[in-house]
């Protein structure tokens, strides 16, 4: 029996495991010559290119969904480390500690967001980085009508203008002012600021899709700091 075993069921881990079922599939290998397993913390796989949406749980799957037609068996746990000589994936669950055995690894982990120690950033600020941080962020923004930080109750600072921090940037005018008009409150100004380090937004983007991405932000009333 061989084992082929993903770490991570993001989009990178998800269609590891896919395409190994498949070649299997092909190859007409049964279950009773490898399997495939997926380990992911969460019971979901999440779009997380779509975290900047307002309605995000329209971006998570049930890992079930897509998994368990094709034959991948998923361990709903966390990898807390890997022993490379012994070919075993150490992983938490919520039954406790377990090894899973491994013939061939895919380490497909992902990204995490990077915190610099700035004073006060763990706790005032907000992230589209997992789907938890994205229903972290919609749950203060359905707070703003009951803040007393008038009149900055509806500006929003969004920093780095990648893609992720522009399409947030973007998304965000319509947001805060559906938020702001259910509460009655006209009075107060809606302001996006979208800052960057580069000497342009989107300057990495190349020449036209900058003047796309003007036209955009100007369109939205967006202000932008370079």
């Amino acid at each position: 029996m061989k084992h082929i075993v993903v770490a991570g069921g993001g989009f990178a881990g998800f269609w590891s495991a896919a395409g190994a079922a498949r070649k299997l599939e092909e190859l007409k290998v049964g279950p009773e010559e490898a399997t495939v397993t997926l380990i992911e913390k969460n019971a979901f796989h999440s779009i997380r290119v779509r975290n900047y949406e307002e309605n995000v749980d329209a971006s998570i799957i049930p890992l079930s969904n897509i998994v368990d037609p094709i034959g991948v068996k998923h361990v709903q746990g966390e990898v807390t480390d890997l022993d490379t000589t012994r070919q075993v994936v150490f992983v938490t669950t919520a039954d406790g500690p377990t090894e899973i055995p491994y013939d061939r690894l895919v380490y497909a982990l992902g990204s995490k967001l990077n915190r610099p120690p700035i004073p006060g950033l763990n706790d005032f600020t907000f992230d589209v980085d997992t789907y938890e941080g994205a229903k972290k962020l919609q749950a203060h923004l359905q707070a703003l009508p009951s803040s007393h930080h008038r009149p900055y109750t509806y500006t929003a600072l969004v920093v780095r203008a990648g893609l992720t921090g522009i399409e947030t940037a973007s998304e965000l005018p319509a947001r805060l002012e559906a938020i702001r008009d259910r509460s009655g409150d006209d009075n107060t100004p809606v302001r996006v600021i979208l800052a960057d380090g580069n000497s342009h937004i989107g300057s990495d983007m190349g020449e036209q899709a900058q003047a796309v991405i003007d036209e955009a932000l100007s369109a939205l009333n967006i202000e932008t700091r370079v």
